[in-house]
This record gives C-alpha cells, sequence and structure tokens, in this order.
C-alpha cells in the first residue's frame, strides 16, 4: 500500500460520517438519475405506441369550408401518404333536466379504423351501422360523459 493509499484510509477512517454522507448523497443522485431516465424512456415509448396504434397524423389544420376534392390534391403532394378530411362543429344540446351544454361533433369515416387520428375506445362499443332507427349513435369522451352527469344510454337532443 503506497503513501497517499494509507493517507487516504485514514482520512476516511478518521471522517467516516462525512465520508458516508457524501456516498449517499451521491448514490441517491444515481438512483433518481436512473430512475427518471427510465420514467421518461417509457413515457416516450409509451406515447410513441399510442400515436402509432392510433395513427395519429403529423400535421393537421381547419378550414371553414373546403370541397371534398381538397383532400386529394393534399394528397397527391409530395412527401404526403395519408389525408383524411373530417367535418367538425359545434352544437348545443338539451340534457333530460332541460340544462343546456355545448357538444363538439366529429365525423369519422365509416367503418372505423381507415383514417388517420384514431379513436382509442375506453368503455362500451364501436359504432355498429345497423341503427334503423331516427336516432343517431355517438362516441363521447368520458370527460364529457362525467361533466354533464350523463351514463352510458342516456338520450341528448342536438340543436342544429
Amino acid at each position: 500500500m503506497g503513501i497517499l493509499s494509507r493517507k487516504i484510509w485514514r482520512y476516511m477512517t478518521n471522517n467516516l460520517g462525512q465520508f458516508l454522507a457524501a456516498s449517499a448523497v451521491v448514490m441517491g443522485g444515481i438512483i433518481v438519475y436512473i430512475a427518471m431516465s427510465s420514467a421518461y424512456y417509457s413515457l416516450e415509448q409509451s406515447r410513441d405506441d399510442f400515436y402509432r396504434n392510433n395513427q395519429f397524423a403529423d400535421y393537421y389544420f381547419q378550414v371553414v369550408k373546403a370541397p371534398a376534392g381538397v383532400t386529394r390534391q393534399i394528397e397527391e403532394l409530395p412527401g404526403v401518404r395519408r389525408v383524411t378530411g373530417r367535418i367538425q362543429r359545434d352544437f348545443s344540446i338539451i340534457k333530460d333536466n332541460q340544462e343546456r351544454a355545448t357538444a363538439r361533433v366529429t365525423g369519422y369515416s365509416f367503418p372505423p379504423g381507415n383514417g388517420l387520428n384514431q379513436l382509442t375506445l375506453v368503455k362500451g362499443r364501436l359504432l355498429s351501422g345497423n341503427n334503423d332507427s331516427n336516432e343517431a349513435e355517438v362516441i363521447l369522451d368520458p370527460k364529457f360523459l362525467a361533466a354533464n352527469r350523463l351514463g352510458w344510454g342516456d338520450k341528448v337532443k342536438i340543436l342544429v
């Protein structure tokens, strides 16, 4: 053992509390760094998987009015792989207790699963397309249901 090694060993044994405290701080920092790196990697992978599974678009834009042929023209642009056009509008609705609310209605292609920005179904079922009555089926955001105190199977009136 060299003279410097003995000096370090003597310093560590004489100042054991300080040495252990510094070691604990360094180990805590390493543990936090590894935990945060793992959490970041996991969240990034989850986000990428969700975007890929739901076919999220890289870009989107809104127009007030456009003919149906605009989507074909955009799809022909270089670098564009796929285009989906949707109709979106805000409507007033009347709930069973005669209270008013606003709902944003977004049209999706049928059958679901062909376009961009697909939905993730949390509860219930996708639209069947076999609805013979005059009532329209909708897929609602669970937060909208909770905020408006609606339940599955409730009916709402849309004012158009």
